[in-house]
């Protein structure tokens, strides 16, 4: 009988564990997730911002005609800066389609996590039923 109620009480602490470590995983999943999600858009706003003040300076010098030179050159870095800005955001790309991948590897952890959760709580309610026949047996018994 103790053995059981032990074995019982280590299912209930290994479920408290689980679901602990289910909730902490959850937790920094979301986190993860919204920090993603904040940079993207930081990096977004900051590519559209710099398309803009790059069509804004070649506006600028087509109406001031300041020369073909000048304005091819500096046409050539506000392209530049343009590309190395629109390289930041394919690599932020490639970071968010990294953390989905691993937000649904965390989501299959924390599903087999559950199921095993599950498993064990139906151990329990077994072990439970159980222990009420043999408390029931013994009653029975002895009255």
């Amino acid at each position: 009988m103790t053995s059981e109620r032990q074995d019982l009480q280590y299912a209930n602490a290994e479920i408290g564990s689980v679901r602990r470590d289910l909730d902490k995983m959850t937790r920094q999943a979301d986190e993860d997730r919204r920090k993603f999600e904040n940079d993207s858009a930081t990096l977004n706003d900051e590519l559209r911002a710099a398309y803009e003040l790059a069509d804004q300076r070649k506006m600028m010098l087509i109406r001031h005609d300041f020369g073909l030179e000048w304005y091819k050159e500096r046409s050539a870095d506000a392209d530049s800066r343009a590309d190395g800005l629109e390289s930041e955001f394919k690599s932020a790309r490639t970071i968010i389609e990294q953390f989905r991948k691993e937000l649904a590897a965390r989501t299959i952890k924390r599903d087999e996590a559950m199921e095993k959760s599950d498993e064990i709580g139906k151990q329990l309610n077994e072990r439970s039923a159980q222990l009420a026949a043999c408390t029931t047996t013994s009653l029975s018994v002895k009255g």
